[in-house]
């Protein structure tokens, strides 16, 4: 779960760089759905280098 803190920062980015205002529960919303997206990035990539399959260049 992200921090009231680190979504207020998001929520600022996005108005400020994207022109888009979203509502607190709509920050968060994204903000955590992101976070989670990179997590599960994260646990691919250990699978692989446990399992010792090369990468894809």
């Amino acid at each position: 779960m992200v921090s009231k803190t680190l979504l207020k920062e998001f929520q600022i980015i996005l108005k400020e760089e994207f022109s888009l205002e979203l509502t607190p529960a709509q920050t968060s919303k994204l903000g955590n759905g992101i976070v989670g997206y990179f997590d599960v990035l994260n646990r691919v990539d250990k699978a692989i280098r446990l399992a010792g399959i090369e990468k894809i260049q």
